[in-house]
C-alpha cells in the first residue's frame, strides 16, 4: 500500500515537472521574441539570460535562509507566484530599472522553489527506483527541449 502511494507521488512529481518544464520552455522563447520586440539587440538579450544565470547563482545561497524562514508550503507558494508574476515587470522592461525587477523576480522565484522541488524529488520514491525515478524526470525535460528548439 505504501508503496503504490509513494509511486503516485513520484509520478505526480513528474507529472509537475513536465507541466513546469513545458510552460517555462515556452515562456522563454516568448521571452526572447519580447526582448527583441522592445528593441534589445540578440546580443543585449543573450546578454540579459547570462545576467539571469549569474544572478541566480549569486543569489543561491541567500534563498536558502529564506526558505528555512517560509517552510516548505510556503516556500512553493512564494516561488511559483514569483514565476507567474515575473511578466508584470517584464511590460516595462525598455526601462532598465524593470528590466532588473523582471531579473531579480524571476531569480528569487526560481531560487526559492527549486530547492524545496528538490528536495521533495530526494525523499520520493526509493526503494531501488530513484535513479529511475530521476532519469524519467530528466527525460521528460530533455525531450521538451528538445522539440521546443525544432524548427
Amino acid at each position: 500500500m505504501a508503496h503504490d502511494i509513494e509511486t503516485k507521488r513520484c509520478k505526480l512529481l513528474t507529472l509537475h515537472y513536465v507541466v513546469r518544464s513545458l510552460a517555462m520552455s515556452l515562456a522563454s522563447g516568448f521571452v526572447g521574441a519580447y526582448l527583441l520586440r522592445l528593441g534589445f539587440s540578440l546580443a543585449t538579450a543573450i546578454a540579459i539570460y547570462a545576467v539571469l544565470y549569474l544572478t541566480r547563482f549569486a543569489i543561491r545561497f541567500g534563498a536558502a535562509a529564506v526558505i528555512r524562514r517560509l517552510g516548505v508550503r510556503r516556500s512553493l507558494l512564494v516561488g511559483a507566484s514569483l514565476g507567474g508574476l515575473q511578466f508584470l515587470p517584464l511590460v516595462f522592461a525598455e526601462r532598465p530599472a524593470w528590466l532588473a525587477i523582471w531579473v531579480l523576480t524571476v531569480c528569487v522565484g526560481d531560487c526559492v522553489y527549486f530547492p524545496v522541488f528538490h528536495a521533495a524529488s530526494a525523499v520520493c520514491g526509493g526503494n531501488g527506483r530513484r535513479g529511475r525515478q530521476i532519469a524519467e524526470r530528466l527525460f521528460s525535460g530533455t525531450a521538451i527541449s528538445i522539440i521546443d528548439s525544432a524548427p
